[in-house]
């Protein structure tokens, strides 16, 4: 009876240890999904700021052309 029990406790140790290992191999694969959702984020964030840029700059253009078109037809 007395070996069933160690050999019960040596299986739970083992399975605590085995336990512990993939708890901590799933904290790391958080944080590296956590790292690559921050890098995407800043991937992103860059291209909207870019997107934002480009439309400023056209709504520009499209103003002096606007301009530029009302005073042809004012002077013609």
């Amino acid at each position: 009876m007395r070996r069933q029990e160690e050999a019960v406790e040596r299986k739970l140790a083992e399975k605590d240890v085995e336990l512990m290992k993939l708890m901590e191999e799933r904290k790391m694969s958080k944080k590296y999904e956590a790292g690559e959702a921050e890098q995407r984020i800043a991937l992103m964030s860059e291209k909207l700021i870019a997107k934002q840029t480009d439309i400023e700059r056209l709504e520009g253009e499209k103003r002096a052309l606007a301009l530029r078109l009302e005073r042809s037809e004012v002077s013609v």
